[in-house]
């Protein structure tokens, strides 16, 4: 499978985990909500979530780490 075929199977995942960014991040009005909006909204491929749903078999808990990972970094 190539890199777009499996990045077009996963853009409903990717869109999920994009919406919970950016709810993370506006759960904390203020400066973190400035901040957090801002490195959310600068996007980018977004390789650490489809790596981690690639390799995992939960796909809510997949979402829970994708969020976690892609706010840590």
């Amino acid at each position: 499978m190539s890199a777009e075929a499996i990045f077009a199977k996963s853009r409903p995942y990717l869109s999920e985990v994009e919406e919970r960014l950016h709810e993370a991040v506006s759960a904390y009005p203020g400066l973190v909500e400035l901040v957090g909006a801002e490195a959310v909204d600068a996007g980018g491929k977004r390789m650490r979530p489809l790596l981690i749903l690639l390799v995992s078999d939960d796909r809510e808990r997949a979402l829970r780490s994708s969020v976690a990972i892609e706010l840590v970094h």
